[in-house]
């Protein structure tokens, strides 16, 4: 706390001296991004951390994509697709003349098949392969071609090819690279991996021959900077161009220097949970785990973060469709609380772990704050590498995870599914399986809306989840940066659209 004090008063003072920054001109070559996170592995099978989606976003195109700040899926790679009257064949029109990085050749329908069943390959164990278990077979009619024939009707496919999943692998580099394109990365997008200093910076090029047109910088330096009140500091130094706020301490700077810097924000999507270990005692007792839900307090956590973070009782952030406030979870309730834990005559300890990232410690600490009148409480801190092994491994109770994803789908299926890659909470339940199933094909938004409100209520009945809140999505910039378009996925960028110097 008093480092972060010390910060926040060098913060301060830089912004009442008002340090000159350095000028730039209309042709500004680099553009300095700061990320909290270091790379660990820009495989699209293997993305984890915000900050490899990050990196991986300025690198990969998908058939489609996002559009920033939305739900709203558009073309990317593709230039059209249909869907069949049945929901099972989806056909697309693949973009003539776009180039993979580094001389690998023309982006066609093969390296579109070969992404996907990469994906579907036991061997490749890639954290997306559940996303893609309903294709039947890929098709390839010509280059430019590629139909997907599904096993049954399937109304998310469009946001799985939309999201990180559906990033498209040249199968030359990939076949070329081997484990190397963990980390030297080939993609169609605006720039190119060009060199990686760990714990540094990462050091992207502009790709010339992107189908959209050259972008407008040379380079992409994102540098490594853990703490956001260091990359506010360095902001206002001009020392970078812009960060993403994801801490507490750069939230409250930005908010008191927000003249001097300029911000952009898009609504927010970056859910907070606290998973709860089902298979682990004394959490595996479906008693201790309402006794948790009635302890911890969501709306006093988002007090305490004065604005930043929403108090969300559901696991969906507010934008994915059949999103309700009414989950029916457990109503703060101390005595309620004290009498299911007496009940279940929890002895052991509750063991919370997480890893030094964006909230992560704070939620952590006031879960152990809320949980330690009823309950031996140990934290426990994790390297943030080691983090994703450490929650599969499930020698914990409860894991602090923050998820922001944008359809509903990509919650669903892999988290909280019982064949789910990453349902660290080991939940099983055949009557989530089945909702699961029955509202990935249901092509009836009304009756589609619904199950996801039946999912919602079950989660906060079981209790595999405590929801904590959603946290905003801003991006702090220095005044003379323009066009930046941030996803609702915190700390997620796609700079192809920044600028420097006065807008047109």
């Amino acid at each position: 706390m008093r480092r972060l004090a010390a910060l926040l008063a060098l913060v301060m003072v830089l912004a009442v001296l008002g340090i000159s920054r350095p000028g730039w001109s209309q042709s500004a070559t680099e553009f300095r991004f700061a990320t909290n996170e270091d790379m660990v592995n820009l495989d699209p099978a293997q993305l984890s951390i915000a900050g490899d989606r990050l990196i991986a976003e300025n690198i990969y195109n998908g058939l489609l994509r996002f559009k920033p700040g939305t739900t709203e899926v558009l073309p990317d790679l593709a230039e059209d697709f249909t869907v069949s009257p049945d929901g099972k064949t989806w056909a697309f029109k693949i973009r003539r003349g776009v180039q993979f990085h580094r001389g690998f050749g023309e982006l066609t329908s093969r390296d579109v098949k070969f992404t996907i069943e990469r994906h579907l390959d036991p061997a490749t164990r890639s954290r997306e392969r559940l996303q893609f278990v309903l294709v039947d077979r890929i098709e390839t009619p010509d280059p430019y071609t590629v139909r997907f024939v599904l096993k049954e009707p399937s109304a998310t496919f469009a946001g799985t090819l939309a999201w990180h999943s559906g990033f498209v692998m040249s199968e030359r580099a990939t076949r070329a690279l081997g484990k190397d394109i963990a980390f030297k990365a080939v993609g169609t997008g605006p720039f190119m991996m060009e060199s990686w200093i760990p714990g540094e910076k990462i050091v992207l090029v502009g790709n010339e021959n992107f189908f959209r047109g050259r972008p407008a910088f040379r380079q992409i330096t994102f540098r490594v900077i853990q703490e956001d009140l260091v990359a506010i500091y360095a902001l206002l130094k001009g020392e970078i161009d812009a960060v993403a706020v994801r801490q507490i301490g750069g939230y409250r700077a930005v908010s008191r220097f927000q003249t001097k810097l300029k911000l952009f924000k898009a609504p927010g999507g970056w859910q907070y949970w606290g998973y709860v270990q089902t298979k682990k005692a004394p959490t595996s007792d479906q008693r201790v785990r309402e006794a948790i839900g009635h302890a911890v307090n969501i709306e006093k956590m988002s007090e305490s973060m004065g604005g930043f973070v929403d108090s969300n009782p559901s696991f969906f952030n507010p934008l994915i469709l059949g999103w309700t406030k009414n989950v029916g979870a457990y109503r703060h309730d101390p005595r309620r609380a004290r009498m299911l834990f007496e009940q279940a005559a929890a002895s052991q300890r509750i063991k919370i772990i997480y890893s030094k990232a964006h909230l992560y410690e704070e939620y952590a600490l006031m879960l152990k704050d809320q949980l330690s009148p009823y309950v031996g409480v140990d934290v426990e801190l994790i390297d943030r590498a080691l983090f994703g092994r450490k929650m599969a491994e499930g020698d914990w109770n409860i894991g602090v995870w923050a998820v922001t994803r944008l359809e509903a789908d990509q919650y669903l299926s892999p988290f909280l599914h019982s064949r789910g890659p990453v349902n660290y909470s080991k939940y099983t339940n055949p009557e989530m399986d089945r909702l699961i199933e029955a509202a990935r094909k249901e092509m009836n938004t009304e009756r589609r809306k619904q199950l996801h409100v039946d999912i919602q209520k079950l989660v906060a009945k079981d209790l595999p989840i405590v929801a904590m809140g959603t946290m905003q999505s801003i991006v702090a910039a220095r005044p003379e940066v323009f066009g930046i378009q941030p996803h609702t996925y915190v700390g997620l960028i796609n700079l192809y659209t920044a600028r420097i110097g006065a807008a047109k």
